[in-house]
Protein backbone atom coordinates (compact mmCIF):
# COMPACT_ATOMS: atom_id res chain seq x y z
CA UNK A 1 0.00 0.00 0.00
CA UNK A 2 2.92 2.33 0.52
CA UNK A 3 3.76 2.22 -3.19
CA UNK A 4 0.10 2.90 -4.05
CA UNK A 5 0.27 6.00 -1.87
CA UNK A 6 3.41 7.16 -3.67
CA UNK A 7 1.80 6.59 -7.08
CA UNK A 8 -1.30 8.41 -5.86
CA UNK A 9 0.80 11.44 -4.99
CA UNK A 10 2.00 11.65 -8.59
CA UNK A 11 -1.50 12.10 -10.01
CA UNK A 12 -1.77 15.86 -9.56
CA UNK A 13 1.94 16.59 -9.37
CA UNK A 14 2.89 16.96 -13.01
CA UNK A 15 2.35 20.37 -14.60
CA UNK A 16 3.71 22.22 -17.62
CA UNK A 17 7.14 21.00 -18.69
CA UNK A 18 7.06 18.01 -16.33
CA UNK A 19 3.83 16.83 -17.98
CA UNK A 20 5.33 17.26 -21.45
CA UNK A 21 8.36 15.17 -20.44
CA UNK A 22 6.16 12.18 -19.64
CA UNK A 23 5.62 9.59 -22.34
CA UNK A 24 2.20 9.33 -23.95
CA UNK A 25 1.60 6.12 -22.03
CA UNK A 26 2.42 7.79 -18.69
CA UNK A 27 0.18 10.75 -19.50
CA UNK A 28 -2.68 8.39 -20.33
CA UNK A 29 -2.13 6.47 -17.09
CA UNK A 30 -2.13 9.54 -14.83
CA UNK A 31 -5.07 11.07 -16.69
CA UNK A 32 -7.26 7.97 -16.15
CA UNK A 33 -5.96 6.48 -12.90
CA UNK A 34 -8.88 7.67 -10.76
CA UNK A 35 -11.57 6.49 -13.17
CA UNK A 36 -13.57 3.39 -12.21
CA UNK A 37 -12.83 1.55 -15.44
CA UNK A 38 -9.02 1.83 -15.40
CA UNK A 39 -8.24 -1.27 -13.31
CA UNK A 40 -10.57 -3.64 -15.23
CA UNK A 41 -9.37 -2.17 -18.54
CA UNK A 42 -5.76 -2.74 -17.49
CA UNK A 43 -6.54 -6.39 -16.73
CA UNK A 44 -8.19 -6.87 -20.12
CA UNK A 45 -5.33 -5.12 -21.90
CA UNK A 46 -2.63 -7.00 -20.03
CA UNK A 47 -4.19 -10.45 -20.08
CA UNK A 48 -5.93 -10.53 -23.45
CA UNK A 49 -4.48 -7.85 -25.74
CA UNK A 50 -0.88 -8.28 -24.61
CA UNK A 51 -1.39 -12.06 -24.54
CA UNK A 52 -0.68 -12.61 -20.86
CA UNK A 53 -2.80 -15.76 -21.12
CA UNK A 54 0.12 -17.39 -22.93
CA UNK A 55 2.02 -17.39 -19.63
CA UNK A 56 -0.72 -19.48 -18.02
CA UNK A 57 -1.49 -19.02 -14.35
CA UNK A 58 1.49 -16.70 -13.88
CA UNK A 59 0.19 -14.33 -16.56
CA UNK A 60 -3.26 -14.37 -15.00
CA UNK A 61 -1.87 -13.60 -11.53
CA UNK A 62 0.34 -10.81 -12.87
CA UNK A 63 -2.55 -9.16 -14.73
CA UNK A 64 -4.89 -9.56 -11.77
CA UNK A 65 -2.43 -8.19 -9.22
CA UNK A 66 -1.64 -5.16 -11.40
CA UNK A 67 -5.38 -4.48 -11.73
CA UNK A 68 -5.77 -4.76 -7.94
CA UNK A 69 -2.81 -2.40 -7.51
CA UNK A 70 -4.43 0.22 -9.75
CA UNK A 71 -7.71 -0.24 -7.87
CA UNK A 72 -5.89 0.45 -4.59
CA UNK A 73 -4.45 3.63 -6.08
CA UNK A 74 -7.96 4.71 -7.09
CA UNK A 75 -9.20 4.10 -3.55
CA UNK A 76 -6.33 6.19 -2.14
CA UNK A 77 -7.17 9.03 -4.55
CA UNK A 78 -10.84 8.90 -3.54
CA UNK A 79 -9.81 8.89 0.13
CA UNK A 80 -7.69 12.01 -0.37
CA UNK A 81 -10.46 13.76 -2.32
CA UNK A 82 -13.07 13.03 0.37
CA UNK A 83 -10.96 14.60 3.18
Amino acid sequence: LRLAGCECGNVGRFKGKEWENLTDRQQEKYRNLAKWWFAPAYFIMSYFLKKGFRDGVVGFHFSLLKAVYFYQIRLKILEIISK
